[in-house]
């Protein structure tokens, strides 16, 4: 017990000294992964962004950060032996602490989010925070979360690293723009053009069912699954009958299998009390 106490203060301590310096940065690329140049755009692309929602988006990549177990359940899981091995850590709780501890996040609300990378097991987690109007679990829906990852893995698979973060930047401006607007970005959502799309075919179908039912009334013609009024009586007689089996129709459903990699976007609570929410995976 007393060695798991001590881990934990020794990462939080960590995390805690390297506050001032991260937060000062919002690209940190600790596993080397971007010139210089791509570096000072991402920032300058994200200061504006922060400047004009007051949200703050953190990039962070890692080479190693213990040993990886992706597990919702637990935060840390610790050894029982007196050694010296790294605690286990869950991408989304280290992710959780970096933004909580780092001094990252905008306003009362601290609002933002903080993508990061783990080159060595290729793991990636984003963490969003805050719930006020533009706090980051309002902004980041379930559906802008989904998109958001599978944009982020196409790039991450293609080892288009910064192409995967100026990705996940816009994707974030787009999100904040729409819930500038007093909207959340949901599934049905995609812009102005689509919410008149969707009019002109809801209009479409009004109209199709309405012509359908008028057809329908002056249709006075009924049809009849016997022919017994159309035949003479007694001019017609069956001396023998029988039945065939033609054929039969076997319909087979696939079993649906788990190809997923990825972790869900729901609420969590972070190892300082914090609510976060987000995604994570391996590429």
């Amino acid at each position: 017990m007393r060695t798991i106490k001590l881990s934990v203060l020794l990462l939080l301590s960590t995390l805690l000294a390297a506050a001032t310096l991260f937060a000062e940065d919002r690209v940190l690329d600790l596993a080397g992964l971007l010139s210089d140049a791509q570096v000072q755009e991402l920032e300058r692309r994200i200061e504006t962004i922060a400047a004009q929602y007051n949200f703050d988006i953190v990039i962070v990549t890692e080479e190693y950060i213990g040993n990886t177990d992706i597990n919702d359940s637990a935060i840390y899981v610790f050894d029982d032996d007196d050694d010296d091995s790294d605690p286990y850590v869950s991408v989304d709780a280290y992710a959780d602490d970096l933004f909580d501890y780092s001094g990252y996040g905008l306003g009362e609300g601290k609002d933002g989010v903080l993508l990061l990378q783990v080159t060595e097991t290729r793991d990636y987690a984003f963490t969003v925070h805050g719930k006020g109007p533009m706090g980051g679990e309002t902004v980041f829906t379930d559906w802008a979360q989904e998109l958001a990852e599978k944009h982020l893995v196409e790039k991450l698979k293609a080892d288009d690293y910064y192409g995967a973060y100026m990705g996940f930047i816009d994707d974030t401006a787009k999100y904040l723009a729409v819930r500038a607007s007093g909207r959340h970005f949901t599934r049905f959502y995609t812009g102005a053009l689509s919410f008149s799309l969707i009019a002109w075919i809801v209009s479409f179908i009004v109209a199709f069912l309405v012509v359908s039912i008028w057809k329908r009334g002056m249709n006075t013609a009924k049809s009849s699954g016997q022919a017994a009024p159309y035949i003479v009586s007694g001019s017609l007689q069956f001396v023998e009958s029988s039945d065939k089996f033609l054929f039969s129709t076997v319909t087979k459903t696939a079993r649906p299998k788990d190809t997923g990699s990825s972790s869900s976007g729901r609420s969590r609570t972070s190892s300082s009390g914090r609510s976060h929410s987000g995604r994570s995976g391996k590429y």
